[in-house]
């Protein structure tokens, strides 16, 4: 309640707020503490009688909300009494703090052994070479030409059947091993890409490989390993990257780009992305989130909110690829607004090298005829 402009603070008896006034509520508080203390040293029955009829006249200044709540509470009063409780004891257990509320026991600890378990799973599956690298191509808005594939981690051998990646990716963030994770996908697509001399590959890398110590080094020993181009390697990264710790984020940008490692900032337009975090951090290219795309052609504030992303991209010199594209109305509408890339189904889904490289080579063979 407030009263004079200004928010009482918890403190407040909340009898006030039911006696109407602050005066009322002073008056009340005080006449029940004389009536407390007279009867404090006596206890039993007669104790209560007494607050009752105190309680009564009381109730007769405040309403009838204030009368149904010294009901409940000489009813309580009573009922402790006939226990053989003393009013003494009663205040003396009134200031010990209530048990926290817990969940049930089961219900925690299940789900707690169920990410232990999955968390276990991960790393067993990394072990046993389980989990695969699934490419989704990246298209020229213009042309259809497919100038970069995007590498998304899959589980598909896993022995009590296929995980899709949000019934993971969770799991294996909050435990550490996503890291382990993400440099597998980053080895294998490399791997798998090395002998393609244009297509560009993106890679997600998340928030846990960021922030680690070696993973400049990590880098490049993949790229030394697998002999995958550092100019053709772009690393996604989003928002949480650059908040969370800004200057290692500026170093590790800075570090990678000077092997010719590009960076794109992901979910561009889904939180609270900043112009300032375009010019700083030396990033080549923005990915419009997929649920603004989702949007677009259904809320005409959607069309006004891709343009603005577009254009402030562009006035960066930076590359705009829209992902989630799914319809032919989609495409017209964002390659009207200036997109330069387009991914999504409709340009085709995610698939296994061995299933996408022949559209890679046919790609390959058109770019060097050109």
């Amino acid at each position: 309640m407030q009263r004079n402009g200004k928010q009482r603070g918890r403190k407040t008896p909340f009898i006030f707020v039911l006696g109407g006034g602050t005066m009322t509520g002073l008056a009340i508080l005080a006449l029940l503490a004389s009536t407390l203390r007279t009867v404090a040293a006596t206890g039993g029955t007669a104790a209560a009688d007494t607050i009752a009829s105190r309680i009564t006249d009381i109730a007769i200044l405040t309403g009838v909300l204030v009368f149904l709540l010294a009901g409940t509470c000489l009813y309580c009063l009573r009922q402790a009494f006939a226990g053989g409780k003393r009013l003494q004891d009663i205040f003396r257990h009134a200031d010990k703090p209530l048990p926290a509320s817990k969940p049930p026991h089961d219900t925690s600890d299940s789900a707690r052994a169920e990410r232990q378990q999955l968390d276990a799973e991960i790393r067993c599956g990394l072990i046993n070479g389980e989990f695969d690298v699934a490419y989704q191509p990246i298209c020229n808005a213009a042309t259809h030409a497919v100038e970069a594939v995007e590498a998304l981690v899959r589980w598909p051998r896993r022995p009590d059947g296929e995980l899709g990646p949000d019934a993971f990716i969770g799991a294996a963030d909050s435990s550490g091993i996503i890291h382990r994770l993400g440099l597998f996908v980053l080895q294998r697509a490399c791997s798998d890409m090395a002998d393609l001399d244009t297509v560009r590959l993106h890679v997600n890398i998340s928030p846990v490989q960021f922030r680690h110590s070696d993973f400049e080094s990590q880098v490049q020993s993949i790229l030394d390993e697998t002999g995958f181009p550092a100019h053709r390697l772009e690393l996604e990264i989003t928002e949480r990257h650059i908040l969370e710790n800004p200057e290692r984020a500026r170093a590790v940008i800075t570090s990678l780009s000077a092997r010719g490692i590009g960076f794109s900032l992901d979910d561009f337009g889904a939180g609270i992305s900043g112009i300032g975090h375009l010019q700083r951090f030396g990033l080549r290219r923005v990915k419009i989130d997929r649920a603004l795309v989702a949007t677009i052609g259904r809320d005409p504030k959607a069309g006004a909110l891709l343009t603005g992303a577009v254009n402030i991209a562009h006035a960066l010199s930076l590359s705009v690829v829209a992902e989630g594209v799914e319809t032919e109305d989609q495409e017209k509408l964002l390659r009207l607004i200036g997109c330069d890339l387009l991914q999504g189904y409709r340009f085709g889904r995610p698939a296994y090298f061995g299933d996408i490289s022949d559209r890679l080579s046919r790609t390959e063979k058109a770019v060097q005829a050109m």
